[in-house]
């Protein structure tokens, strides 16, 4: 988290100063004492630390929220943890003095339902008091995928799996999403993540740093496999991958022991693996690369929006139906491709494909070739507006302060 703000603050300050700077913002921002802000998630305990292969999707989000708080100069108060937030945060500062808390469903179960007991789910056997009333009306649960309206209300009593994502029973725009099908959310709210591309500083570059790398011996660009861990490349058609490996480098991004485990599995395609990478180089890999290739898993995830602003041409393959509550989600939503935000740009940013369509896959690698050829190895990028630090900063600042869940003035 640390490592994205540092990259990506020059880009924030550039992009959303004017607004900081402009008189009639700093008043309202400063008209009345600014809101106490608690921010405590569930992603340390998981022993997930923002490095390794594990997907940064919801890491991303939670920094980009410190981020656009920190810029509008709330009170922000950040628990990585059960024992953070009992002994540095909760001694000097009460639950009831914070205006809105952000958190997602684990640390909702097992922060502040199992070991503080301020608030307990939907049940028939029990009645909410007025302190875990006033307690519930201020959380804002980060939540991926998205809630439906039948699991927020459901009893506990009635649910034998999904218990941590069911049964809160909050209004249901106090739920946040990553990357619904469709935006505004008709649903949920929408919080999304903020594209640190900066349009500004790109107009002084050299117009050779924005052309997309090619292999020096085989004369193949890039194309970037949207996977970190093997495990995604399961229900893959070796097929698939062989035609893209044709006209196009393929790169992945696993840890060694994975990369060998690849090999084995698919002995008939060339890959170039770069290992684990940072943030900055992973960035890098993005600009370099004109085609983000996806698999049909991981779901949605920020890096397929960075794909885009960085000029790639994402493949988003189509998968049988899946329902989200199949895979224990909170949600009836039914998923036809990988990702069904992406699908809804199409063409030819993003063109969803059939993965065991050999000659419709052909024709697809060769239309990005000739892209890359009309433009003399330049694609150009794609920011969808909802995703720009502009827009993500006027929703945090919505967020908190236009929606009153506490019946409050």
């Amino acid at each position: 988290m640390k490592n994205k703000i540092a990259l990506t603050l020059p880009i924030w300050l550039r992009s959303v100063g004017g607004v900081l700077a402009n008189t009639n913002a700093t008043r309202i921002l400063s008209s009345n004492q600014q809101p106490k802000i608690l921010i405590c998630n569930y992603l340390k305990a998981f022993g997930f630390v923002g490095e390794g292969k594990h997907p940064l999707g919801e890491l991303t989000q939670w920094t980009d929220l410190l981020t656009a708080l920190a810029l509008q100069d709330f009170q922000i108060y950040y628990a990585h943890d059960l024992q953070e937030l009992v002994n540095d945060i909760l001694p000097y500062h009460s639950l009831d003095s914070f205006h809105v808390i952000f958190t997602d469903y684990s640390a909702l179960k097992m922060y502040f339902s199992r070991q503080l007991g301020v608030l307990r789910q939907k049940d028939r056997h029990v009645v909410l008091t007025q302190k875990e009333e006033e307690f519930k009306c201020k959380l804002r649960v980060l939540d991926s995928f998205g809630t439906h309206a039948k699991y927020n209300a459901m009893d506990l009593t009635d649910m034998k799996s999904m218990d941590s994502y069911c049964c809160w029973n909050l209004n249901l725009k106090q739920y946040l999403t990553l990357q619904p099908s469709k935006i505004p959310d008709p649903v949920n709210q929408f919080l999304g993540t903020a594209t640190p591309l900066d349009f500004e500083g790109s107009q002084h570059e050299d117009q050779s740093l924005q052309k997309k790398r090619k292999n020096t011996s085989s004369g193949k660009y890039r194309a970037l496999i949207w996977a970190k861990e093997v495990k995604y490349f399961d229900n893959v058609p070796s097929t698939y991958l062989e035609v893209i490996s044709q006209k196009f480098e393929l790169i992945t991004t696993l840890e060694a022991n994975e990369f060998h485990v690849l090999k084995q599995k698919f002995p008939n395609v060339a890959f170039t693996n770069l290992g684990i990478l940072s943030r900055a180089q992973y960035v890098k890999t993005l600009r370099e690369s004109a085609i983000y290739v996806g698999l049909g898993t991981p779901y949605i995830g920020p890096s397929s929006i960075e794909a885009l602003a960085f000029g790639n041409v994402i493949f988003n393959p189509r998968i049988s139906p899946r329902k989200l509550s199949d895979m224990g989600k909170p949600t009836d939503e039914i998923y036809t491709s990988q990702s069904g935000y992406l699908e809804s740009i199409g063409s030819p940013n993003v063109v969803t494909l059939n993965m065991h369509d050999t000659e419709s896959i052909k024709q697809h690698v060769e239309n990005v070739v000739m892209l890359l050829n009309q433009n003399h190895g330049y694609t150009p990028p794609y920011l969808p507006s909802e995703f720009t630090l502009q827009s993500f900063f006027y929703r945090v600042y919505s967020i908190v302060n236009s929606y009153n869940f506490c019946g409050r003035d």
